[in-house]
């Protein structure tokens, strides 16, 4: 199982008191908009999941906590079930109060630190560790006086028996794929870890199998995990076969004119084994030259017959000549007014 993540102990660098003083100043910010949830709690499990972030990432955080509260509460979130025997750990149903959808799955396990799971799209994106529903689930407790009970309490996995977790937490710096931080548990083997599995493929083969396994039973997963499985399973890359191969990218990549850097490479590949991705880098790092090179392998793996780059209006001679500078691909401008 993934590690909880812990505030280190006191040492010699003052590592633990300038988190408890970190999480003071935190409880400070939070003033009185927990809705009864403890704001120390709160701080802390803040402190935990910004661990190596400076002050404004650890405000940010908290500001997007209570965001999340206000949330809960505008939207008349309540705890539609509970888990049976009056357990504070469990499986919960969280809707809004006069909706008839199908409710959302949320999973306490722990609150010291804070194991939650929710297969809604903002607890899968936020790298919080909580979302609305979570939040339901919190101020449920803190409202039946059961949260000091739950705090107390042993964590308990989400099953016993064969099953995946998912931390909810990307790291601050590193490739930031979800499937890095998905865990295989199994009592009769070593535990899997996600990042082991390479791209294109044997990924493809891997999700599709897990899903398999999840949907027939043989396999619990908590509910961001289930929700992750089944948006990757839908991904148009993963079922049209748009998805290129290892071997296909290093074979498109050494045809192209000019050679990429290190770093490019990796976009590229991540790109192309992924079938959808948002680059983010600084200026003057290569993007332009990243999504050409894109294109071309997409191309001369015959993935695609043609395709519609659009790009402000100013800088389409730039991308022609970067075009012509990359690949050998053909390429038409169009010109002409709105």
């Amino acid at each position: 199982m993934i590690a909880p993540r812990e505030i280190p102990p006191n040492g010699s660098d003052g590592t633990e008191m300038d988190a408890t003083e970190t999480a003071r100043e935190l409880v400070s910010v939070a003033g009185t908009k927990t809705d009864g949830i403890p704001a120390d709690f709160l701080a802390r499990h803040v402190v935990d999941v910004t661990a190596g972030g400076d002050w404004p990432v650890r405000r940010a955080a908290m500001e997007a906590v209570l965001r999340r509260i206000t949330a809960r509460d505008q939207d008349e979130l309540r705890v539609a079930a509970r888990p049976p025997g009056g357990a504070v750990f469990g499986a919960y149903a969280t809707r809004r109060m006069r909706d008839s959808e199908r409710p959302y799955a949320t999973w306490l396990g722990g609150l010291h630190p804070l194991r939650a799971s929710c297969n809604c799209r903002d607890f899968l994106r936020n790298s919080l560790g909580l979302c609305k529903h979570v939040v339901a689930v919190l101020r449920d407790l803190a409202a039946r006086r059961r949260f000091e009970r739950a705090l107390a309490a042993s964590a308990v996995p989400f099953a016993e028996g064969r099953r995946l977790t998912w931390d909810p937490v990307r790291p601050l710096a590193g490739r930031g794929d979800w499937l890095d931080r998905l865990a295989l548990v199994d009592p009769r083997q070593t535990t899997w870890p996600g990042r082991e599995v390479d791209t294109g493929s044997r990924r493809v083969a891997l999700i599709r199998k897990l899903v398999a396994d999840v949907e027939a039973g043989r396999l619990a997963a908590e509910p961001a995990a289930v929700a992750l499985l089944r948006d990757e399973r839908a991904r148009p890359g993963l079922t049209d076969g748009r998805v290129v191969g290892p071997r296909e990218i290093r074979k498109a990549l050494a045809s192209l004119k000019q050679p990429l850097y290190a770093y490019q490479e990796e976009g590229v590949t991540r790109f192309l084994a992924a079938g959808a991705m948002l680059l983010a880098d600084d200026m003057g790092l290569g993007k332009t030259a990243q999504a050409i090179a894109s294109c071309h392998a997409l191309w001369k793996s015959r993935r695609v017959r043609r395709g519609l780059l659009i790009v402000p209006a100013s800088l389409k001679p730039q991308w022609l000549r970067e075009w012509r500078l990359f690949t050998d691909a053909p390429l038409t401008v169009v010109e002409g007014g709105q």
